[in-house]
């Protein structure tokens, strides 16, 4: 391990921590949570960490600058905001949707398209993160129901329609109310990693 660079372990420890997470909350969720229910709704846990994640594990791509959207094309502005998701968020929520794909294949594309959408939103550089990541999991999980929803339309379920706001937005207040339990640990823990290499650098 000694001769990565600090950048690449420091990855490797968080892709290992990611793994040791991921596995924990699919237990939690499979074992515990579907066991207990308020009225027949539940908290999704998986989806509610893929958000959180996707927001402090952001796109490297710097963003653009006022200079830069007046030199470049509306395409090449365009291509570059779609590229700047999260590639970590999307690679968090492809692993859970797999998970997922023996019991409900439906998550194959809504777990990580939001994983790589909440990617835009960065809230380890703003002030009151854990305050926001609250409106960002509850829009993300409307947002994630709706493709599922959209999806098993698709396949011939058009009736889940019908019942989309019963369902969607009691988890959406669900999955906000326990974002902040989620954000403050992963936060610390990116902070920590960030104080760690630059003590190592120097």
């Amino acid at each position: 391990m000694f001769w990565l660079s600090i950048k690449t372990r420091r990855y490797l420890w968080e892709l290992s921590l990611a793994f040791s997470v991921i596995y924990f909350i699919w237990v939690l969720q499979s074992d515990v949570l579907t066991k207990l229910s308020l009225h027949n709704l539940f908290c999704n846990l998986p989806l509610t960490f893929i958000i959180i994640w996707s927001s402090i594990y952001t796109s490297s791509i710097k963003p653009l600058s006022s200079d830069d959207i007046k030199v470049r094309s509306v395409t090449n502005i365009a291509l570059h905001q779609a590229m700047s998701g999260s590639v970590r968020g999307a690679a968090v929520g492809g692993v859970f949707a797999a998970l997922y794909a023996s019991i409900l294949p439906v998550f194959l594309l809504s777990y990580p398209l939001i994983g790589w959408i909440a990617g835009y939103f960065p809230l380890r550089k703003i002030q009151h993160a854990s305050f926001y990541c609250i409106v960002l999991v509850l829009l993300g999980t409307v947002l994630a129901e709706f493709i599922t929803a959209c999806q098993l339309a698709i396949l011939g379920r058009a009736e889940v329609f019908s019942c989309f706001v019963q369902i969607a937005i009691p988890e959406a207040v669900l999955n906000a109310l326990i974002a902040p339990f989620i954000f403050v640990p992963l936060k610390a823990w990116y902070d920590f990693g960030l104080e760690h290499e630059a003590i190592v650098k120097s």
